[in-house]
């Protein structure tokens, strides 16, 4: 059985991957607000978790 993801998604766990979360965040809130099933908080919390190392990894532990 093969699953096939949408490209927005791939590309956004890409640049997470590469420690872009700026980007990722981007790329993957495009794709949450094209989404209107149970995906959508899925991608949210991918979202969120970008921004959170974003702003770890700028020192700013308050908006982590």
């Amino acid at each position: 059985m093969s699953v096939e993801y949408p490209a927005q998604y791939l590309e956004g766990l890409r640049l997470f991957n590469a420690e872009d979360f700026f980007e990722s965040h981007e790329v993957l809130e495009d794709l949450w607000s094209e989404t209107e099933d149970e995906r959508k908080k899925f991608y949210q919390g991918l979202i969120q978790a970008a921004v959170a190392l974003l702003h770890f990894g700028n020192g700013n532990l308050g908006g982590a």
